[in-house]
């Protein structure tokens, strides 16, 4: 006969016990889960939730620095994380768990979930002020990897982020280990607000002032290695757009000279800033600058790439000196010299290295498409679609290749209208109702409404 309901959670709860005892915490954990989750109205239901957080939490911080075991320890602990807020919301562990999840988030990278978990730490718990700090690194995480509206939105957040974590910290009692870690916050606080200042706000004179009030108030802090790093690749960056490529070339081969460990992938990120600046100048419309800018990223990353090959750690290692040497190729199309970007994508792309890069592939794609090679170009923006679509990734790489490809066979159409792009859009729209958001949706909508039958 099937158990009652009753019977079977008591027999969860023995088995979770059982294997508790015989040290085998990650399947425990599971059982207790398993136990929380479909018997959230049996008292046991919430005697299983309080051990199920507890042993994953445990597993977790013990397997966290495995690479191998990270996902699937991870996953343990958010799965009761996840089954404590659905179901016992109300219990005294999970406000205390609010913070748990949230840092959870931010180590699996999942920076979006993180920063709205991270709203929903109440002020009274114990890390708190933390999570503001917390709360940002995901916001500027995201900011980061953003484009576009998004990235001149998420910059708004990331400096209204930083401004609450300053005020709430300001409150940190002086001395000990959390006053002497929150500080250090704090500095680093002032150093985002400067980037985003620089590459999101326009305001280079405001981020100077920011990165001199980080070296006169926190100098302990600005002069740590990685710190003084950062703080001159954003220097860098801020006299470049106040239009002082003298002075930014010359902290640029100083940074190189005294600290070459710390120059290449510090020089990659302005690069990949000031590519973004020309990109966006480009849409704008706005020539002069574009003008302005372009032969200063082809110099600098030409610059980079020689430097690169000098440096013992890259010059003999082909995929070491790959992101250099793409930035490179990114700056010439950036600069409209297409049949040279070309040349390099090409060149990039014969390597063993580059053949597997996909950014490689798309900026071959791209340059191709500049040049009117359409089937050049509509091979590579295939193959960058068939294989994330293997992978099930669906990402902002995947929307813009078949943002492209539509636009390849658009350009190409036989008659005023190609039904099958119409038809083609439309099938991709049944399994992704977006179209993988803004900008995308509106170009492939856009497509959709041209080629209507």
């Amino acid at each position: 006969p099937e158990l009652s309901r009753s019977d079977q959670a008591r027999t969860l709860y023995h088995l979770g016990l059982a294997q508790y005892l015989s040290r085998k915490g990650g399947h425990a954990a599971t059982t207790f889960t398993k136990l929380a989750n479909d018997h959230p109205d049996n008292a046991l239901g919430e005697q299983a939730i309080r051990i199920a957080v507890q042993v994953a939490a445990n597993v977790y911080q013990q397997l966290k620095s495995n690479e191998d075991a990270f996902d699937s320890a991870a996953d343990l602990y958010q799965n009761a994380l996840d089954v404590l807020f659905a179901k016992y919301p109300t219990i005294d562990i999970a406000e205390d768990n609010t913070y748990a999840l949230a840092a959870l988030l931010r180590e699996r990278e999942r920076w979006q979930q993180a920063a709205e978990a991270y709203d929903k730490v109440p002020t009274n718990h114990t890390f708190y002020i933390e999570s503001l700090y917390e709360r940002l690194v995901s916001l500027k995480s995201l900011w980061a990897e953003a484009t576009g509206v998004r990235r001149a939105d998420l910059g708004k957040q990331v400096i209204a982020a930083a401004e609450k974590f300053t005020t709430a910290s300001a409150s940190v009692p002086r001395g000990g280990e959390r006053f002497d870690r929150i500080r250090r916050y704090q500095a680093l606080t002032l150093i985002t607000i400067a980037d985003v200042m620089v590459e999101t706000l326009d305001q280079p004179k405001q981020a100077l002032a920011a990165l001199d009030r980080v070296a006169s108030q926190f100098s302990d802090i600005a002069e740590a290695k990685t710190v003084k790093a950062t703080t001159q690749r954003i220097r860098i960056r801020a006299l470049q757009r106040e239009g002082n490529f003298a002075a930014a070339e010359e902290v640029i081969r100083k940074l190189m000279t005294d600290m070459p460990d710390l120059a290449g992938p510090l020089m990659l990120d302005l690069l990949r800033n000031l590519n973004a600046e020309i990109t966006g100048a480009k849409e704008a419309n706005d020539e002069a600058k574009t003008a302005r800018l372009a032969p200063i990223a082809v110099k600098l990353s030409t610059m980079l790439v020689d430097w690169a090959k000098t440096q013992p750690r890259f010059q003999n290692d082909e995929k070491q000196l790959l992101p250099f040497q793409i930035m490179n190729a990114q700056a010439l199309a950036s600069a409209g010299k297409y049949e040279e970007a070309a040349k390099a994508f090409q060149t990039l792309f014969s390597s063993k290295a580059g053949k597997s890069n996909l950014v490689v592939v798309e900026g071959l794609a791209d340059t191709m498409f500049q040049l009117k090679r359409d089937a050049a170009s509509a091979r590579h923006y295939n193959t960058i679609i068939r294989f994330l679509a293997r992978q099930n990734q669906r990402n902002d790489l995947f929307w813009r290749s078949q943002v492209r490809i539509f636009s390849l066979r658009d350009r190409n159409k036989q008659a005023e209208k190609d039904p099958a792009i119409y038809h083609n859009i439309v099938r991709l729209q049944r399994t992704a109702p977006e179209l993988g958001g803004e900008p995308h949706r509106t170009a492939l909508r856009r497509l959709m409404e041209i080629h209507a039958p």
